[in-house]
């Protein structure tokens, strides 16, 4: 084998069902942009809306004789809708929603935080564990936009030099605003903005996997960004360059947190899964080689880790910060430093949200997702102050696979030692509803 290289308290409005969805069109008010979260490094495990729609057409397709009585109510609500709340639109869906999905009104803003709004809450998880699912059911169910620390999953702007756009714009510092086509409303609440913190990295050894509770909040408040290089005089003719700027903003410009759980075993091989599709467009040899080695299946994970933890065996027995008992577990469980870095990264996430910044935090698990979606959903949205209003444009959650058929019955057994062993007590609340046998 060869190496590689290279809330309660929410005001429900009761689901429409006097139109029908034959009579009614809904047509997408935003384009999902896969390519952001491919760039970023995480799975899409959902279908995108259908693009049946230029960004330029209007919301709503009505056909059969509906229109005659839906349009001209439609422009009378519209008019009210503009001349309230000193002309802001409150983009709330007028007719037809799914019948899945119920209007909710949750922009009442909590009177122990003053203004000015709105406000960053931090989108925090371990990569692979759905936060891109997380963004778009949020931008498309509010119909508000999101921000990233990432600038590459940012649109461009390039009318006044910068790559990336704030999310503020008098503070540069600031996440950087997800732009979408046709643009969204700003939220006049709280803004969803990713960050993956840090301690994550695929191919790494402990010396760098390794953080620190102050290590760990500084990558939380990273910003990356693409900016234009200032040109001099005489390069005024030249090209414009440019560069990517790491900018860390105020702590006190983030005043929630929404904490994404997955269950530890699935995570770890969707990791497995997404990395290797990255590996394989860079690898030299021939695809046959490639799938014979690493074949996306349990002997392909099986395999990888074999190859990572050989690798960086030798910085595990050496580093200091690694108890003896640490690296005895280590030897019975495959892929064993991404378990380390699964567990280190939830019991910091929480020490940092609960404990060192005190942020009202809400707890999403992937896998409520696919049982009860509904909840999963209003509980989210009640948490950020965000109303419901496009349930058609919510992309469906396509579940990701199980992969517990990866793991002997043992070596679950040592992943579920290693977790008592090293985790966090708040931590360990979140992670032991997972069936480790």
């Amino acid at each position: 084998m060869s190496s590689p290289q290279g809330n309660t308290g929410n005001k429900i409005y009761g689901t429409p069902t006097s139109v029908s969805r034959a009579d009614v069109t809904l047509t997408p008010s935003l384009a999902v942009n896969t390519e952001h979260a491919k760039l970023e490094g995480d799975e899409l495990p959902f279908k995108p809306p259908l693009k049946n729609a230029s960004p330029k057409s209007s919301r709503f397709v009505l056909t059969s004789n509906w229109g005659r009585i839906v349009v001209p109510c439609m422009v009378m609500c519209l008019v009210l809708l503009f001349t309230t709340n000193q002309g802001q639109l409150r983009r709330e869906s007028l007719i037809g929603l799914t019948s899945n999905v119920v209007v909710i009104k949750n922009t009442v803003l909590p009177q122990e935080e003053d203004g000015p709004w709105p406000k960053v809450a931090w989108l925090m998880s371990f990569p692979n564990s759905g936060t891109s699912y997380t963004m778009h059911m949020t931008q498309n169910a509010s119909a508000q936009s999101v921000a990233s620390n990432y600038g590459k999953e940012a649109h461009l702007n390039l009318s006044d030099g910068r790559i990336n756009v704030p999310l503020f714009e008098d503070k540069p510092e600031s996440p950087n605003l997800i732009i979408s086509y046709p643009r969204l409303n700003m939220p006049t609440s709280y803004v969803l903005t990713k960050t993956h913190c840090g301690g994550y990295c695929m191919e790494c050894g402990p010396d760098d996997y390794i953080e620190t509770l102050q290590s760990f909040k500084r990558r939380c408040l990273l910003s990356h960004r693409y900016e234009a290089l200032p040109l001099k005089k005489k390069d005024k003719l030249q090209q414009e360059k440019y560069r990517w700027v790491d900018y860390t903003y105020p702590e006190d410009m983030v005043k929630r947190a929404v904490h994404i759980i997955r269950d530890p075993f699935d995570n770890i091989v969707s990791r497995f899964h997404l990395h290797f599709k990255k590996k394989k467009r860079k690898w030299s040899g021939s695809d046959e080689e490639w799938d014979r080695n690493y074949p996306s299946n349990s002997t392909g994970f099986r395999n990888w880790c074999q190859y990572i933890d050989s690798k960086y065996q030798p910085g595990a027995e050496t580093t200091r910060f690694l108890s003896d008992e640490v690296r005895s577990l280590f030897k019975e469980i495959p892929c064993h430093s991404d378990f380390y870095k699964y567990i280190q990264w939830h019991n910091l996430a929480v020490e940092v949200t609960n404990n060192n910044m005190d942020l009202p935090t809400h707890v999403v698990r992937y896998e409520n997702y696919a049982k009860n979606f509904n909840q999963t959903l209003n509980e989210l949205m009640g948490f950020l102050h965000l109303d419901i209003v496009g349930a058609s444009d919510i992309p469906e959650f396509v579940p990701g696979r199980t992969y517990r058929e990866y793991y002997t019955k043992k070596e679950k057994k040592a992943v579920l030692r290693l977790m008592k062993l090293i985790a966090t007590k708040e931590a360990w609340d979140m992670m032991s509803t997972y069936n480790y046998v």
